[in-house]
């Protein structure tokens, strides 16, 4: 069966993959494009999964897809950061150093070590060795999830426009366009962890709850008149609400929950 699903599946890949390449040259209208898009994105994210209830599961080692995923999230994330870079030396460039340029500046790598944080206080790799039946949730987890990592940069590049004087958005818009990307990232970090880990907790409870307040705080400032820069510099830091919370106090209830995978508790069964 191995053998099989391992012949299937790289089928099914290989073909997504050739029709991503074909369409590139082609240029196609969008009647043809959206569809073709469509089709291709569930051959490639429905695959796998046909596959593996089909012809089996394939052998596959957890810290290696745990290792893989954190890679990509940290690539996503270093884009954001270039990303950030360029827009501020454009805008320093233009009007010099002011608020809003040290908010970008220092917000944008504030913000992505935040995010980088949560992502990676998880152990993952370890919690898939003991919860091997959730691999493939876990793996598309992680579409929305580097999806709003890219959001974030693309969200700080809009601030950038903003203040240089080129955008047309509202200024609550404006701090949305980080905000809500950064509340989709903050969910799915949220889900892939209770996802695999048993048990409820008070830190992540609270933590929600302050990075909510802080990327809605962001926003009602910005629609009630505080300059851009300073309700940005909320949202920038409402991740941290969680990453004080767990250094403080928190990492006891998920060192108990951890315990309770490791030792073989109801919630940590192989098939989830």
């Amino acid at each position: 069966m191995t053998a099989a699903a391992a012949r299937t599946s790289a089928l099914v890949v290989g073909l997504a993959q050739l029709g991503w390449v074909a369409l590139i040259p082609l240029h196609p209208p969008v009647a043809v494009w959206l569809p073709a898009y469509l089709v291709l994105f569930a051959l490639e994210v429905g695959g796998p999964w046909a596959v593996d209830r089909t012809h089996g599961r394939l052998p596959w080692h957890a810290h290696h897809i745990a290792e893989r995923y954190g890679l990509l999230v940290i690539i996503a994330l270093g884009e954001g950061v270039v990303g950030t870079v360029v827009s501020t030396q454009s805008l320093i460039q233009t009007q010099g150093w002011s608020v809003a340029a040290a908010v970008l500046a220092v917000g944008g790598v504030t913000l992505t070590m935040g995010m980088w944080w949560i992502y990676f206080a998880a152990p993952f790799g370890w919690l898939l060795e003991r919860r091997p039946g959730r691999a493939l949730s876990f793996t598309y987890a992680h579409i929305p999830l580097l999806a709003a990592v890219a959001g974030v940069g693309a969200g700080l590049h809009v601030a950038a426009y903003d203040a240089e004087g080129v955008g047309h958005l509202t200024p609550a818009l404006v701090v949305a366009t980080t905000a809500a990307p950064v509340a989709v990232f903050w969910l799915s970090a949220l889900w892939l962890y209770h996802h695999l880990v048993p048990g409820r907790d008070r830190v992540h409870v609270v933590g929600s709850l302050g990075v909510a307040l802080g990327l809605a705080g962001g926003i009602v400032l910005a629609a009630a008149g505080v300059p851009v820069a300073y309700a940005l510099a909320v949202v920038v830091l409402a991740p941290w609400v969680n990453v004080v919370g767990y250094e403080t106090v928190g990492h006891r209830a998920v060192t108990d929950n951890l315990r309770r995978v490791a030792a073989g508790s109801p919630g940590s069964d192989a098939h989830g």
